[in-house]
């Protein structure tokens, strides 16, 4: 009896890294900072390199809970840029990488509000400045003529 269910537990194993490999799907942790968000897609900068990370319906996005054994349910709203996250998912064939979870702590994503806070003021004098940037090439242009 123990050998069969041994025997069918390594049939389980070896059936699920032949799907795997079948499907051209690779299990892959990435941590680091998101950069840059839009609305299905991440870009998250890793020590080595920037990851383009693909969100689907089935992404959970938590934050450990207590002491880190229960995770709460987040908001996509809260991948903000700035926010340090752990993403776990899977590699697909086509070179994507579509997260599975994504998990960051709160004091992480406090951090993060803050940085989008003091950045907002500055992003509204950059857009001021080039409105006025455009407008003076206007004018220098009707001055030449």
């Amino acid at each position: 009896m123990r050998k069969i269910s041994v025997f069918l537990a390594l049939s389980i194993i070896v059936c699920g890294t032949c799907l795997s490999l079948l499907y051209g799907q690779e299990e892959m942790t990435v941590k680091g900072l998101i950069t840059r968000r839009t609305a299905e897609t991440l870009m998250v900068r890793t020590a080595d390199t920037t990851q383009i990370v693909t969100l689907t319906d089935s992404t959970k996005v938590q934050s450990p809970k207590g002491l880190g054994l229960r995770k709460q349910q987040m908001s996509w709203t809260s991948l903000i840029p700035g926010l340090k996250v752990t993403v776990k998912g899977i590699s697909t064939a086509e070179g994507k990488f579509e997260a599975k979870t994504i998990t960051f702590s709160k004091a992480d994503l406090q951090t993060a509000s803050m940085i989008q806070a003091g950045l907002t003021p500055t992003e509204e004098r950059v857009a001021a400045n080039e409105v006025e940037t455009a407008s003076n090439k206007e004018a220098i242009s009707v001055n030449e003529a």
